[in-house]
């Protein structure tokens, strides 16, 4: 017997024909901006085994998409230093916009409100895949942007003066 329900764990008596269907849909939610929270995370070796990433899902807290589920693969380790460079942006990014900016655990950036830009990445033709919603960047949900501390970085050295340059030309 299923526990609290006084039937066996098999048996059942559900009328589908009675009960209005769960509205689910796989299609991708329009581009624009959304307050949405981060509920699972994990760190986890890419797929290419080119490197590490962090694996996000973010639920939409409002408006007519609320509760559905985006997800989001950011790189932070990876074998091309541009794919890495782009990823650690895009961590520090949500980390500015939720306020954690000395990230030991990707828990903490959980229940944490933050706007997202979301896009939709259109399949190739003859591929496997349907068109898919992308997060391409992260604000604050409550307008303070988490800026980072500047540092001192040593200034560009001033171009010599070109002979025969234009007057108008700027000297630097």
């Amino acid at each position: 017997r299923v526990k609290g329900y006084g039937f066996p764990p098999s048996s059942l008596n559900f009328d589908a024909t009675t009960v209005q269907p769960q509205e689910t849909s796989f299609a991708p939610i329009p581009a624009g901006n959304y307050l949405a929270v981060v509920t699972s995370s994990e760190v986890k070796p890419l797929k290419s085994g080119n490197g590490t990433g962090v694996s996000l899902q973010f639920q939409i807290v409002d408006g007519q998409y609320a509760n559905r589920r985006i997800y989001s693969n950011i790189n932070i380790q990876h074998s091309n230093p541009k794919a890495e460079g782009i990823g650690q942006s895009q961590l520090s990014q949500l980390c500015h916009a939720t306020g954690i900016l000395q990230l030991k655990d990707t828990q903490e950036l959980h229940n944490i409100p933050v706007n997202i830009k979301v896009k939709i990445r259109v399949a190739a033709p003859g591929s496997n895949y349907d068109d898919q919603n992308d997060i391409t960047g992260y604000e604050s949900a409550n307008g303070v942007s988490h800026q980072p501390v500047p540092s001192y970085t040593k200034p560009a050295p001033i171009a010599p003066a070109v002979a025969n340059a234009a007057p108008w030309a700027s000297r630097a």
